[in-house]
């Protein structure tokens, strides 16, 4: 205790003796509570360091005497008199204990605490300042207290040159979390690249490459990022252990992944995708990923899901995906969980699985709202925009892309321009009210125009309006796109809509780019049509195929796509395809039958392997093509003759023609 607190806590003692000296032994406990910055009896006790009943007896004559407002409040004017009535140095030391303790009592008070801590002066050394700090950040981190934590990691981070402090790059990402949680995600990627400077300067590679994950998880942030690239060409030439080059060449996968295409600011609309550069060195990245550290293990397996959205590895991207959320869910990292909930609901959807699919989902929100983060809020309200429009849910689906939108547009997420136009393109579409598309005007020089969804929008629109040569310029263009890495599935059934009503209309001749789709889509019959990031689904791809060798003259093979599409839509309760499977069943009579599950009960790879053993392949080329092992694949191929009824590859091959389970090339 100083000498002030002792006199102080001397002359309270003795309240009862003079006047003057009571007077100003009063003003005194008065003071400082105002500077502690509570005006209370148990407050004045604790930093006048005097006993209850003394601090009680001066706040009620305080208040008798009109210093105290009745209401235990002091007037600022009064209090600024006060506190100016007390040695500089007593103050300094108020504000020195009152920060120790808050830094200690919570989340609650933390902005308190900061302010108390700054204004303590030299009477708190740095290292111990910086040091409380650190540990109420991380504390507040844990509680999902975003703000608190804020606060904090700035003061550590402010103090740290003071205290000779070591460990500032670590702050940094830190401060990187709160931010971005936040919905300051600019201010958090400056930060981000300044810790990771610092990391590089002093040699730290762990840290250096702990920042370039925060960098490249959300991946919304790093697409094609030349900051992030040149980051990690400076790490790449440090010398590395064998894990920490593991973590290094999945995120330079995920980095180098995608060139953007269309940007305006911060707004990515477009993108290129760079699948045969980064595919083998997120496949070693995997490959590699064997008896490591969790987190090592789960940035492989994301840096390998991103790197490749072919509809061709469906059914491995399934297995990453669920041990990827597995491994998120034990590491409890906000951005981890939810990237990795919806690409297995993306994945779980694109099988057909709506269970599956609305489990991941669930998964999503939780984190979401449990996280309390912007961007993850932002996030889990547009995929829930997009399951809503799957069950036809039109308002829920218009509610939820407003929510997002609002959340966007407040914190300038990345991709929020982006989302908000596509599922209101999806939202207008879904109504298919030409009055409305009219109304809807998308130039053909816009930025969304540039993604070629956005491109079969404006074609869609352009035909149900009647513009057929306009809209059959945007198919085709939108066609020269098709990439099997950018929603590839989608994009070529949203091309079928527009190609059949061009069809339809007789104006325009797109019999080849119906030959392409059918060239496209078949291979892939038994899998659902949805984007890459679960905004939109355009429903079984079997249902658009039976569209197109309709409009093709192909009656038979068009009736045993609705078969397979029929009960794949209803499983789902996607709304929209079984409204469409519906109207084309109508048009096809009453003899088309159900399809049963004979001969179709076959997993997502065994199909892979029979479309294999159709094309005449050998089981070593299957097992390199689907980047699976050689005992899966003969194991597969024995279960795939088990169920076929057959005894050898080329019965096996002949039976899943004759049921169609397989179109030959």
């Amino acid at each position: 205790m100083g000498h002030y607190a002792r006199k102080a806590m001397g002359q309270a003692l003795e309240l009862s003796g003079d006047d003057a000296q009571d007077a100003a032994t009063i003003r005194a406990l008065i003071g400082i509570g105002v500077v502690a910055g509570d005006v209370t009896a148990p407050e004045i006790a604790r930093y006048a360091r005097v006993h209850l009943s003394t601090a009680e007896r001066a706040l009620e004559v305080a208040v008798a005497s009109g210093i105290v407002n009745p209401d235990g409040t002091i007037d600022e004017e009064r209090a600024r008199e006060i506190v100016g009535e007390l040695p500089a140095r007593r103050v300094a030391e108020v504000h020195a204990d009152a920060a120790r303790t808050l830094l200690t009592a919570g989340a609650g008070r933390v902005a308190e605490a900061v302010r108390h801590a700054r204004a303590a002066g030299p009477l708190i050394p740095p290292e111990e300042l910086v040091t409380q700090a650190r540990k109420a950040g991380f504390l507040c981190l844990t509680l999902n207290d975003w703000a608190s934590a804020e606060l904090l990691f700035r003061l550590a981070i402010d103090l740290s040159p003071l205290a000779d402090e070591e460990r500032n790059t670590m702050q940094l990402r830190f401060l990187a979390v709160a931010l971005s949680a936040l919905g300051k995600l600019t201010e958090a990627r400056d930060i981000l690249v300044r810790a990771a400077d610092e990391a590089i300067s002093k040699d730290d590679w762990r840290e250096a490459t702990s920042v370039l994950v925060q960098l490249a998880i959300p991946v919304e942030w790093s697409y094609g990022s030349k900051v992030a690239a040149g980051l990690l060409d400076r790490v790449s030439r440090m010398d590395l252990d064998d894990e920490t080059r593991i973590v290094l060449n999945s995120v330079r996968a995920m980095v180098d992944a995608w060139v953007p295409l269309e940007v305006v600011g911060d707004q990515q609309f477009a993108w290129i995708s760079r699948a045969s550069l980064v595919q083998p060195i997120s496949e070693r990245a995997l490959d590699a990923a064997v008896n490591v550290e969790n987190e090592t293990r789960m940035v492989a397996l994301m840096g390998w899901r991103e790197t490749h959205r072919s509809p061709r590895y469906l059914a491995r991207r399934r297995e990453v995906s669920t041990e990827a959320l597995d491994l998120a869910q034990l590491l409890r990292f906000g951005y981890y969980q939810i990237e990795a909930a919806i690409a297995l609901g993306v994945d779980a959807l694109e099988s057909g699985d709506r269970p599956g699919y609305d489990s991941a989902l669930t998964i999503a929100r939780w984190v979401a709202e449990q996280e309390g983060s912007q961007w993850l809020r932002w996030r889990a309200f547009t995929v829930l925009a997009g399951a809503s429009f799957l069950d036809g849910d039109f308002v829920e689906a218009a509610r939820n892309r407003e929510l997002a939108y609002e959340i966007g547009r407040q914190f300038d997420l990345p991709g929020y321009v982006a989302v908000n136009t596509y599922l209101l393109i999806e939202e207008i579409l879904s109504r298919n009210d030409p009055a409305e598309m009219a109304a809807f005007v998308v130039a053909s020089d816009e930025p969304a125009v540039s993604h070629p969804l956005g491109r079969l929008a404006l074609a869609f629109r352009e035909v149900r309006v009647g513009r057929d040569q306009s809209a059959e310029r945007h198919l085709r263009l939108a066609m020269r796109q098709l990439d099997e890495e950018t929603s590839y599935l989608l994009v070529a059934c949203r091309a079928a809509t527009v190609a059949c009503l061009l069809a339809d209309s007789g104006e325009m001749n797109v019999t080849d780019v119906l030959d392409q789709l059918v060239t496209v889509l078949e291979p892939w019959f038994r899998h659902v049509a949805v984007d890459s990031f679960g905004l939109w689904c355009e429903g079984p791809v079997a249902l658009s195929l039976a569209r197109v060798h309709e409009v093709l003259g192909n009656h038979e093979r068009a009736r045993v796509m609705l078969q397979f599409a029929e009960p794949m839509a209803r499983e789902m309760h996607d709304a929209r395809a079984i409204a469409r499977a519906a109207e084309l069943r109508d048009r096809f009579g009453p003899d088309v039958d159900v399809l049963t599950s004979e001969g179709f009960d076959l997993t997502e790879r065994e199909l892979l392997v029979l479309q294999g053993i159709v094309k005449g392949k050998t089981n070593p080329i299957i097992a390199a093509d689907l980047v699976y092992s050689l005992s899966t694949v003969r194991a597969d191929t024995s279960e795939i003759f088990r169920k076929l009824g057959v005894s050898g590859r080329r019965e096996a091959a002949r039976r899943a023609v004759e049921l169609g389970i397989v179109t030959p090339d």
